[in-house]
């Protein structure tokens, strides 16, 4: 039940949200439904995704999407491909990795991606988390969200960082970590353990490691293993920047003085010329090195259509994996409770 039903058009239940959109999409295909003219004129691997999806077994895809949903998903599919202005929101909490590939495949499909009043807005769980892919903290990707495979993006850095840059690790964080291969651990404002699904399987991971550094503004779970612990200052105390989930970069000011002796880049600043770099020493450099790195003006690449063969949920983490975050939701909830 949701306290907002009163106010939409309407509610449907659904079962799975993978095979709805799935669903959907093979829908459109199955009846020659898709905006051919914006396909053509601005994706790739349309035909390979098309011959995929359809070999796929539609009644199988609506009884997994709920046994409500044969007729809403043919409604749903036709009011949505027909307006003009469709746009569809969505928490990343509650949605797959390959659900969310799969609703930007039926925003290919049906051409509203990126057109004006629409297309995706992806609410993230924790604010910032667009910055963090956007500056590399995917395997894959550099600073702008680059490849780390493209060689000459790799020579770019190498350059600006005075270092090899290696063709990319093919392996995630999580497998990494399985395998037992990051032994030295360094956490910034994050309490992987306290907001694990799985505390356990959390706490493993940090067992096995060698050394473990833990910077956050409280003494959290994590905190509570860490080797060293760093406080850090709040964004208030420190002023910089957010992106939301349209990639648009909000400024904020320093509002108060720290209470710590040094904020936080400060403190990243000084660890990176413990390691050897000698370049960045101000937010004034490090805003420099950003934008030297981010990609110039060039033609837009084409979109591309990404199949998918069966969801894969594996949400590791509650709160967007934040400490402070989960003290001030669980508290919230309480009021409610006394």
């Amino acid at each position: 039940k949701s306290s907002m039903e009163h106010k939409v058009d309407g509610v449907l239940k659904i079962k799975s949200y993978y095979h709805f959109v799935k669903a959907v999409n093979h829908y459109l295909l199955g009846n020659g439904l898709e905006n051919k003219m914006f396909i053509d004129d601005n994706c790739e691997n349309f035909k390979s995704y098309k011959e995929a999806l359809l070999q796929e077994d539609y009644n199988e895809l609506l009884k997994e999407a709920g046994d409500n949903c044969t007729s809403e998903i043919m409604k749903f599919a036709n009011e949505y491909n027909s307006e003009m202005n469709a746009v569809i929101i969505f928490t990343e909490e509650n949605m797959s990795a390959n659900t969310s590939f799969e609703l930007r495949n039926l925003a290919l499909l049906t051409g509203k991606l990126g057109k004006t009043s629409s297309g995706l807005i992806p609410l993230k769980e924790k604010n910032n988390t667009q910055g963090l892919l956007d500056m590399g903290a995917c395997n894959k990707v550099g600073p702008g969200t680059i490849s780390i495979f493209d060689e000459d993006y790799r020579r770019k850095l190498s350059a600006s960082w005075g270092t090899d840059i290696p063709a990319g690790i093919k392996e995630c964080h999580t497998e990494l970590l399985d395998t037992n291969a990051i032994r030295n651990m360094f956490v910034f404002g994050e309490d992987p353990i306290g907001c694990a699904t799985d505390k356990s399987i959390m706490e493993q991971y940090f067992n096995n490691a060698d050394f473990i550094m833990v910077m956050d503004y409280f003494m959290t779970d994590t905190a509570k293993m860490a080797d060293l612990f760093i406080p850090a200052s709040f964004p208030i105390e420190t002023g910089g920047s957010f992106t939301n989930t349209q990639k648009v970069i909000q400024e904020f000011s320093k509002e108060m003085i720290q209470k710590v002796e040094k904020v936080n880049y400060t403190v990243l600043t000084e660890l990176l010329e413990l390691f050897g770099s000698q370049q960045l020493f101000s937010l004034e450099d490090v805003r420099e090195e950003i934008i030297s790195l981010l990609p110039g003006m060039k033609e837009q690449d084409k979109h591309q259509f990404n199949y998918t063969i069966v969801d894969n949920w594996a949400r590791m983490f509650n709160y967007g994996c934040d400490g402070l975050q989960k003290q001030v939701e669980e508290d919230f909830i309480k009021s409610f409770e006394n």
